[in-house]
């Protein structure tokens, strides 16, 4: 599922959650996984945000969560937004388009 969230420039301390599922529409078992938030703009480039993300429990619920930080959103523009699983014990990577972020100029 993807949405559009809306921050203001230099918003902070922003949390949000993001239920990850399968195409069953079960949710993701993150039991033995770690998480990555990757934001990069819609027009490519380097990533905007390339950080951890916590997994919150219970890991079988698939609630993975990314705490926003001024300098996250300290550029006007439009992102996409990613959330990378990797399975601990293999190294193998899922990614779920779970986001469209716009950052607007502060009001």
């Amino acid at each position: 599922m993807s949405e559009t969230i809306i921050i203001y420039q230099n918003d902070k301390l922003f949390a949000r959650d993001f239920l990850l599922r399968k195409p069953d529409n079960t949710n993701y078992d993150l039991t033995g996984h770690t998480a990555t938030f990757e934001m990069t703009s819609v027009y490519g480039g380097t990533p905007k945000i390339d950080a951890a993300a916590t997994i919150v429990a219970p890991a079988t619920d698939g609630r993975v969560r990314y705490t926003f930080t001024a300098a996250d959103t300290d550029t006007v523009d439009r992102y996409h937004a990613d959330i990378e699983v990797t399975e601990t014990a293999t190294g193998k990577v899922l990614t779920f388009r779970i986001a469209t972020v716009e950052v607007r100029p502060t009001l």
